[in-house]
């Protein structure tokens, strides 16, 4: 047995799941990590309008096939190195291309009980082998209301399907809501601010496992990172 201690832990990276409403931002926050971490986006819902002016590289995934061509690029491909950040947008429907495969293999038109149990494996299988690389990991997700069966609150969650929904955060070590709030900009013009919540308040499911971002942040990933690794907090 090797006994380690924290303070050798040397840490780069981030791993992030933002959720939220359509049109919120979630898209556009895995395009602000560029110039400064060249990133690659995984694009399952062809949505990536909002970043078109980044100049960010993305691959399209329609089926498990992509989805395992495009990790095994990160993991083995020279070509691949240039990258510091990969994006899945959204895990939404990288859920439901799992369980599209799933039910292909079974042959199945509908899926059983058996098949929701599969899809978890599946999916922690997923979320796990991106996760794990040595480059940063951002994977969107819409979002969803769901009522406390004994307080009647109702909490927005990220939108997952089965057991992962309840388990999900535990895999990230940022978990976002991505939201927005009408505003006024300098001249007096309506314009729509777009923010991030960093915890949990209640309502919204948040964590923030550096313990370093303030409730509420700017929806910039270079913000957040050097604010967690450098520790300069920005209201």
């Amino acid at each position: 047995m090797e006994i380690k201690n924290t303070a050798d832990i040397s840490v780069n990276k981030l791993n992030i799941l933002i959720y939220g409403e359509p049109g919120a931002g979630k898209t556009r926050f895995t395009g602000t990590a560029q110039p400064r971490f060249k990133t690659l986006v995984g694009s399952a819902e062809s949505g990536l309008l909002s970043i078109r002016g980044l100049g960010v590289d993305y691959v399209d995934i329609k089926n498990m096939d992509d989805l395992r061509e495009v990790l095994e690029f990160l993991k083995l491909s020279n070509d691949a190195k240039k990258y510091q950040c990969f994006a899945i947008d959204s895990g939404t429907e990288i859920q439901q291309v799992c369980m599209e495969s799933i039910l292909r293999e079974e042959k199945r038109d509908k899926a059983q009980i058996a098949d929701w149990g599969t899809l978890n494996t599946r999916m922690v299988g997923v979320i796990r082998a991106f996760r794990d690389l040595s480059i940063s990991f951002i994977m969107t997700a819409l979002e969803e209301s769901e009522g406390d069966k004994i307080t009647g609150e109702v909490k927005v969650v990220p939108c997952f399907q089965g057991k992962i929904q309840k388990t999900i955060s535990g895999y990230f070590d940022e978990v976002f809501y991505a939201g927005t709030q009408a505003g006024k900009d300098e001249s007096g013009k309506d314009k729509i601010k777009h923010y991030i919540l960093t915890r949990n308040n209640g309502k919204y499911m948040g964590k923030d496992r550096s313990g370093k971002l303030p409730l509420y942040v700017r929806p910039d990933f270079c913000e957040i990172y050097d604010t967690i690794f450098n520790n300069q907090p920005k209201e």
